[in-house]
């Protein structure tokens, strides 16, 4: 038995709807075609099947009603990876977003820049983004993603104290030739 056509992109799929994200204008098959090829060489036809598949399942739209039709994304990329985020949560971790932020902590120290946003998230409570200051003192809009992470989280500020900046050394320390 055949397995059911899946609501969520693929991973060719998504690959192909990055392309459209990523031009910020209308695209046709052919022109997602090309901007693809730098990272992967398909068929025309394949592209086109592609878009069409994206368009059934509602994460792409026709602009236009002359052919070659000319798509666009449907949904957001934040739109888009918040379902993706929100549906691993439940199935992987049974709805418990403190162990996905667990697992995506304990592997490996965070960047200076992941320190600071993370930080930032942590300290925006229920306060509006340009309450926040972000690094230098300038506020700053947050994404949709940053806005929902401290809502969605449940472990909150208690996570706060136990997240310590990474070790950093000076970069123009020159290296002994050995």
């Amino acid at each position: 038995m055949a397995r059911p056509a899946s609501e969520t992109p693929t991973p060719r799929e998504l690959e192909l709807l990055h392309v459209y994200w990523a031009a910020g204008k209308p695209l046709t098959a052919e022109e997602a075609r090309q901007r693809l090829a730098e990272r992967r060489d398909l068929h025309y036809a394949t592209v086109r099947n592609l878009s069409v598949i994206l368009e059934d399942k509602g994460y792409l739209r026709q602009t236009d009603q002359q052919t070659p039709y000319l798509y666009a994304p449907a949904r957001s990329r934040d739109e888009v990876a918040r379902a993706f985020v929100s549906d691993m949560v439940e199935r992987v971790f049974q709805g418990s977003r403190g162990q996905l932020l667990e697992v995506l902590l304990e592997d490996r120290q965070l960047t200076d820049e992941e320190h600071a946003l993370l930080q930032r998230v942590i300290e925006l409570g229920s306060r509006p983004p340009s309450a926040v200051p972000a690094p230098g003192g300038v506020s700053a809009p947050q994404t949709a993603m940053q806005n929902n992470l401290l809502a969605a989280s449940d472990v909150g500020p208690q996570i706060a104290p136990s997240i310590s900046p990474p070790a950093t050394q000076p970069f123009d320390t020159p290296k002994s030739a050995g």
